[in-house]
This record gives C-alpha cells, sequence and structure tokens, in this order.
C-alpha cells in the first residue's frame, strides 16, 4: 500500500504522538512512503534558546541595535507633552497612535525573530510596514490624518500602499525614474514579507524542513536552521530601517526645539549605522549559500 505524497517525505511516526489508530496503522500496515511527522528531541523552549544561540552568534551587533532604536523612541515619547483631545492636532494623534503601535513592535517583532520564528517575525513586520508608511504620509498634514482616521472601512486602508508609499517619496522630492525606482524598492520588501503572512509556496517550501541524507523531515516550532536564522536578521534589519525613517518623519513633525535636531542627528547617525547590518545579512547568505528568495534590503 502506497499513501500518496511526495516521493521525497519519509520519516517514522513520534511514539509521544500515537493514538491507538496511528499505532495499528504503524504496526499493521506497510507504507513505501509515510508523511512526515514531528520528531523533535528538543522542547519548544529548548530549540527557542537554540535558535537564540544561533542568531546572537552569527549577528552580534543585532540586539544591541534594537536596544539603541527602542532608547530612541522612548526619547521620542518623553519629547511629547501631555495635550487634551480638543487641543491636539489630527496629524499629531494620528501620528501618536501609530508610534506606539510601532514601539509596541519593536518588542513583539524581536521577540519572534530572537527565538526562531522568523516567518511570524516576517508577518507582523508586514503590518508594521503599513504603520511606518502612515507615518510618513501624514507627518504635519492634518488632512493627510483626517483620511486615516476617519476611514469607514474596517478592511481596507484609505490608500493603498504602493500610494502611500509613492506619495512619500514625493514629499522626499524624488522624481522620474528615482520615484519609480524608489517606489518599487519599498513596495518589494512589503511583497516579501506578505508572501511570509500568506505562506506563498516560494517561502513557506524553504521552512519547516529540514533535509537528512536523502530524506526530508518537516518540523515546526523555533527554527535554527541557517535559512531561518538569515530571515530574522532580514526581517529585523528592515523593520528598524523602517522605524528610523518613520521617527524621522514624527520628530520633524511633532518634536519641537531643541529637542528636535538632537533627536533627528541620533536618528541619522543610526541610519548611518544600519548600513553595516544591511552588509551583514548579505554576507551571511553568501557564506551560507542560502537561495536568496529576499534579494532586496533597504538602503538609506
Amino acid at each position: 500500500m502506497v499513501l500518496n505524497c511526495p516521493k521525497r517525505f519519509i520519516t517514522i511516526f513520534n511514539p509521544k504522538f500515537q493514538t491507538p489508530l496511528s499505532r495499528f496503522i504503524f504496526q499493521n500496515v506497510k507504507y513505501d512512503k509515510i508523511l512526515v511527522m514531528p520528531t523533535h528531541e528538543l522542547s519548544i523552549v529548548e530549540l527557542e534558546a537554540q535558535a537564540s544561540q544561533e542568531i546572537v552568534k552569527a549577528f552580534p551587533t543585532l540586539d544591541d541595535f534594537r536596544k539603541k532604536i527602542t532608547q530612541l523612541g522612548e526619547l521620542i515619547l518623553e519629547s511629547q507633552p501631555p495635550i487634551s483631545n480638543d487641543k491636539i492636532e489630527e496629524s499629531d494623534l494620528v501620528c501618536r497612535n501609530l508610534f506606539y503601535r510601532l514601539m509596541t513592535d519593536i518588542f513583539a517583532i524581536s521577540r519572534l525573530a530572537f527565538t526562531g520564528y522568523s516567518l511570524q517575525a516576517a508577518t507582523l513586520a508586514s503590518s508594521s510596514f503599513e504603520s511606518a508608511f502612515v507615518i510618513m504620509y501624514v507627518g504635519a498634514n492634518n488632512a493627510n490624518a483626517k483620511k486615516w482616521s476617519e476611514n469607514p472601512s474596517l478592511t481596507h486602508s484609505p490608500l493603498k500602499i504602493k500610494e502611500y508609499i509613492r506619495e512619500v517619496m514625493e514629499c522626499e522630492g524624488l522624481v522620474e525614474q528615482k520615484l519609480i525606482d524608489e517606489t518599487n524598492k519599498f513596495y518589494k520588501i512589503y511583497q516579501q514579507m506578505c508572501g511570509a503572512k500568506h505562506a506563498n509556496v516560494h517561502i513557506q517550501g524553504h521552512f519547516q524542513q529540514r533535509t537528512i541524507e536523502d530524506e526530508t523531515r518537516l518540523e515546526y516550532g523555533a527554527d535554527s536552521e541557517p535559512r531561518s536564522i538569515w530571515l530574522s536578521a532580514w526581517t529585523l534589519t528592515n523593520f528598524f530601517i523602517l522605524f528610523l525613517l518613520s521617527s524621522r518623519a514624527f520628530t520633524a513633525s511633532h518634536v519641537i526645539q531643541p529637542k528636535q535636531s538632537e533627536l533627528l542627528t541620533n536618528i541619522n547617525d543610526l541610519l548611518t549605522q544600519s548600513q553595516q547590518l544591511t552588509t551583514d545579512v548579505n554576507n551571511y547568505a553568501t557564506q551560507k549559500s542560502i537561495e536568496n528568495n529576499f534579494p532586496f534590503v533597504l538602503e538609506t
């Protein structure tokens, strides 16, 4: 009897998860091929610790950079005096709302990425991507803020994400081919994050599996394989850069002097430092001979 499944999937049932029925089938029916079942020898906590060790070893400066942008975000928030709802500008309210969301996302995405959940980190980062660009799109523009805050739809944003990106690039003064190139570059990053979110076969098909000799085993839980370590670093690097870009827009629009100048200098310094993270991510992909499904890394 042959089970109808891909030929490359061969493994055994994990006794810990056998039911009386599965035990009977395994003992009494001979399959030429058996679909992979999880056979972890480590607990989930141990797998997460293993993944954490691997990403810290591969990218020793990544967590320090996370701490720097977290401290930056806290300084920006501390610069915001309390304002009553009847006096705050619409643009300030919208940007504060979304900036607090991004601050929380730092912790959530980092927790996922540093414990071996690279696909899940990229999934959440796709949401953060839109929040960051809405902050940049709104800035100090109350009319744009109203488009966001008065959106009547629960399932659709006022603009498509590519429209947000293009509007922001135009406000940066980009024109003609440079405008098209920069818009497409950022949009490609977003599409790739969404590919992880939607379990696109070109992404999902390379994760949650391990090949031993001629057998391929599907696995769940924290992943410390080089491809997953690389995707975690790629996601964090792009998220950190987006956070800095949105921080710059928020600071320029809603922080007053003298704190504004100090914060903008800090932000620009961190954007320069982030270029090394980009280099490290690309170098790791080359060193590990990773088939690079995510070749576009944000540049500043």
